[in-house]
């Protein structure tokens, strides 16, 4: 397969995961709130822990793919990254 073939798969994957785990962080802070006594006992047909164990589990899978997306970036990086930190000569005037 394709190195762009494979950027783009995993950015989507990405994409895809980071928004199931928003959403599911957003229930779980705002609908299912630790503690609340006056919270509601589950939410669209998942408990409370339900819900945090699909958080869990999608953002670690998003972590991976942020993971496989540095990698495939990683020639890239280590040629940006010099430019980006190199100090500017003061000996030199800007025009």
């Amino acid at each position: 397969m394709k190195r762009a073939r494979v950027n783009f798969i995993i950015d989507l994957a990405a994409l895809v995961t980071f928004c199931i785990s928003l959403v599911s962080g957003l229930v779980l802070y705002l609908v299912l709130p630790t503690g609340g006594r006056w919270s509601p006992a589950s939410f669209a047909g998942l408990t409370r822990s339900a819900w945090l164990n699909m958080h869990n589990l999608w953002s670690l899978a998003f972590a991976a793919l942020v993971i496989g997306h540095l990698v495939l970036h990683l020639r890239f990086l280590t040629k940006a990254a010099p430019a980006c930190f190199r100090q500017k000569d003061s000996s030199q005037k800007e025009p």
